[in-house]
């Protein structure tokens, strides 16, 4: 079988547009090279600040729960960094009771 080629491409070659195309290429090739860079204007983007200094919050001391006559492992909620609601009940992680809010 043989490829077939579209017919502006046979066209292009008998007229020797192909070539006239691959001139251009190359003109344009060469004056791109040639010309000297374009001077960029400086760009005048605001500064970005630093990094803040983090300071850290200072956290209320809580006290630790008594659940089932154990000592519970934290002094505030997992989930809301809160204090520990006595009323819901813990769950126990190696036998040792963990609070929540």
């Amino acid at each position: 079988m043989r490829a077939t080629t579209s017919g502006t491409y046979r066209a292009m070659v008998r007229t020797g547009g192909a070539i006239g195309v691959l001139g251009a290429l190359v003109a344009f090739a060469a004056f791109a090279l040639a010309a000297p860079p374009a001077a960029l204007p400086p760009t005048a983007q605001p500064q970005k600040p630093g990094p803040r200094a983090s300071t850290p919050r200072p956290l209320g001391v809580y006290e630790k729960m008594m659940y089932d006559s154990q000592l519970s492992v934290n002094d505030r909620c997992a989930v809301r960094h809160g204090q520990l609601n006595p009323a819901i009940r813990p769950m126990y992680v190696n036998r040792q009771p963990v609070g929540f809010c």
